[in-house]
């Protein structure tokens, strides 16, 4: 298996409106008109489809788009998110799950799992797990870290939990089946073009998202995560 693991995260359009989720979350608010485009792309290669954090736009917006072009994707959600504002509630996120998406685990409370100790970060990766499976009569498998902070001891702690797969935001290409596995970030402004030239593995503009990676990562290692996301917000704030 070599296949690109695309992250969503916001979905808008007519029923879920941009006004309704944070503003430091713009960036990353994909419309429907855009997604659709995407899907359409995405028919002549081997990629996969996440979203994260439990945005009320995948049941409201996302949903119908994804059954049109008959995609099933993988959805991460937080649940002490679920039913707040903005976010889907249970009924929403069983919809998703009884039109065959699978619905994976980003945290109990979207801490930065590496900013916690050994014993709360157990709990968010294990309650998480367990909640979102009594919910939905469903099994979980796979999570995804919150902010895309992971370390040895997260990895550990996820395989203990018995999570089978835990997604990145390290860019790169699924090679196989390896438990700790990248994915590539869509943005607000993500073009066909761009997406087009990612899933195609045009190595230029590989080289520079990871180079841009390697760069964030080192900016996030001098002022540390919340320090890092401090200064994310105030300049999309």
């Amino acid at each position: 298996m070599n296949r690109v693991v695309l992250m969503y995260h916001a979905i808008v359009g007519d029923s879920h409106h941009l006004d309704s989720i944070p503003q430091e979350d713009h960036p990353y608010a994909v419309d429907t008109t855009r997604l659709a485009d995407h899907l359409a792309l995405f028919s002549d290669y081997k990629v996969l489809i996440t979203f994260d954090d439990g945005d009320a736009g995948w049941y409201l917006e996302a949903l119908p788009i994804l059954e049109k072009f008959s995609v099933k994707a993988l959805f991460f959600v937080t649940p002490r998110l679920i039913g707040t504002p903005g976010y889907c509630d249970w009924e929403g996120l069983s919809a998703l799950s009884a039109a065959g998406h699978e619905i994976g685990a980003h945290g109990l409370t979207h801490q930065f799992l590496p900013d916690l100790d050994e014993v709360t970060c157990r709990n968010e990766l294990v309650e998480s797990k367990s909640i979102i499976e009594r919910r939905l009569n469903t099994k979980v498998r796979s999570m995804s870290f919150p902010g895309g902070r992971y370390g040895r001891r997260e990895l550990r702690l996820a395989q203990a939990a018995g999570y089978e797969v835990c997604y990145t935001s390290v860019p790169g290409r699924v090679q196989g089946n390896e438990f700790c596995r990248p994915r590539v970030a869509v943005r607000a402004d993500s073009s066909v073009l761009w997406l087009a030239r990612v899933v195609s593995g045009d190595r230029p503009l590989w080289v520079k998202m990871k180079l841009s990676y390697l760069i964030k990562r080192i900016v996030k290692s001098v002022l540390g995560n919340r320090g890092y996301h401090e200064l994310y917000r105030f300049f999309r704030g």
